[in-house]
């Protein structure tokens, strides 16, 4: 957790470890030296960038590939989903220490539920 006025990007590569093999992130994760950093970590890893679209340019070849990206990583938005659906608190006025623990308890909520679901799938 980190305060509010310090970008995503910012810690992110030191939440990636020497082991993992693949990362999926849009294009705020790319520029200043974070694609070298990742690369100095694991010189193997592959990336795979949600390319930034303009609005009335039709997509390049490798922005095409987007769609398969998004596939993969909206996964992630349901998490952030189901945290705003259950009252998440962004934090601001309660404290850091407080939030780490409302956080982590939300995630904890979040993968229960995710196993039951997938539990009753299997059925």
């Amino acid at each position: 957790m980190t305060c509010a006025n310090v970008h995503d990007s910012q810690p992110f590569p030191h939440l990636i470890s020497e082991s993992d093999q693949e990362v999926w992130v849009d294009s705020a994760y790319v520029g200043e030296g974070i694609e070298d950093k990742l690369k100095e970590k694991n010189p193997d890893i592959k990336l795979h960038i949600i390319e930034k679209r303009y609005r009335n340019a039709p997509l390049t070849d490798v922005q095409a590939s987007n769609k398969e990206k998004s596939r993969i990583r909206y996964r992630v938005g349901h998490v952030f989903g189901f945290k705003t659906q259950s009252g998440a608190d962004d934090g601001a006025d309660i404290g850091k220490a407080w939030a780490t623990r409302e956080i982590a308890m939300k995630n904890l909520a979040y993968n229960l539920k995710r196993y039951a679901f997938l539990e009753d799938s299997k059925k």
